[in-house]
């Protein structure tokens, strides 16, 4: 469903990422996993349409993306939960996914019945300023706000950050299952390598913008020297 061939990206005269490919199926989840600095929020970016300079392909459903504006990626069908950002604090719960419910097209129907049955607690702060959230609650309204947008693909950037251990091993062992149910493939980005293996069923580690193993999330554990290096077990 997505297919990532050979992508490289520069911001100026620097490349931040080096011939990166990886493909996810409609039915899975896939991790990127390396150390702080690695380029996986530039490749998170870069496939919104909101990164550097990018050369290759980025397909989604076989149609190419890459170099198109993020609003007609996002309406083709991939979405970002973004590391930062994202919200309009200013405003409600309700008016945030109000506004992104709008722009997915179907007005306060199922999609949102859907956010509210994997969070009820966004139900009871719908009146209440998205800039006062705790950090997990403002991670469940990011969330909220890309399926909203309809979906066959989220991309979820470091989606622990801000998060206590619990509330993280909750939203990405409990969450990811539960999106890959209702026909939303999941490229996870994360920090916590362990949890990210666990959730995902194959992997690649990114470092210095380069990939430096791809295989199955179980290879990837099986391998002494990758676990010593970027698992930390």
């Amino acid at each position: 469903m997505l297919s990532v061939e050979n992508l490289s990206v520069s911001y100026g005269k620097r490349q931040v990422l080096h011939s990166v490919s990886l493909e996810v199926a409609p039915d899975e989840c896939v991790a990127v996993i390396g150390p702080n600095g690695a380029g996986k929020t530039t490749l998170a970016r870069t496939l919104l349409g909101i990164g550097g300079a990018g050369s290759g392909a980025v397909r989604l459903g076989g149609t190419q993306i890459l170099g198109q504006r993020g609003d007609q990626i996002v309406r083709q069908g991939l979405a970002l939960v973004p590391e930062r950002g994202g919200l309009f604090t200013s405003m409600t719960v309700g008016e945030n996914l109000t506004v992104s419910d709008e722009f997915g097209g179907s007005g306060g129907g199922s999609a949102l019945q859907t956010c509210f049955e994997l969070f009820p607690r966004l139900r009871e702060r719908l009146d209440q300023r998205a800039g006062t959230l705790s950090g997990g609650e403002r991670r469940m309204l990011l969330i909220s706000k890309a399926l909203l947008a309809r979906p066959r693909v989220v991309v979820m950037d470091e989606p622990s950050l801000g998060l206590s251990p619990l509330l993280t091993t909750e939203v990405i062992l409990r969450l990811v299952p539960r999106l890959l149910e209702r026909g939303v493939a999941v490229l996870l980005i994360e920090q916590n390598a362990r949890l990210a293996l666990r959730a995902s069923r194959r992997a690649l580690i990114l470092d210095q913008g380069r990939v430096r193993a791809d295989g199955t999330s179980a290879e990837i554990l099986a391998s002494e020297s990758l676990r010593t290096a970027y698992v930390g077990l």
